[in-house]
């Protein structure tokens, strides 16, 4: 049961993704070529998520089941930090990363 963080090619468990290391790595992409991909992977408890920006190339549908009330949550915030837009940057990750602890 964990939570990872994924940019680019780089991943870590969230207790080693620090905020300095997500801004970094999101700079980085974005100036090598201008998009930038973040995924968040949560399993933990009821959850089982594979949340993905904008700038993550497309892998299909999504897992065939509808979201628990904790997983529609989590999705919500992800929303409204800026998961599906195409300009995520590192305040928004860290800070949906911040209230995601809370959640979970």
């Amino acid at each position: 049961m964990s939570v990872r963080v994924k940019i680019g090619n780089q991943e870590h468990d969230l207790a080693q993704a620090d905020k300095h290391w997500i801004t970094s790595q999101i700079r980085d992409q974005q100036s090598d070529n201008g998009s930038v991909c973040v995924q968040i992977i949560i399993e933990k408890g009821d959850v089982s998520l594979r949340l993905r920006s904008a700038g993550c190339p497309s892998t299909g549908g999504g897992g065939g089941r509808q979201a628990n009330p904790n997983e529609l949550q989590i999705l919500d915030l992800w929303q409204q930090h800026g998961g599906k837009e195409g300009h995520l940057g590192g305040g928004e990750v860290v800070a949906f990363l911040n209230q995601l602890q809370r959640i979970l």
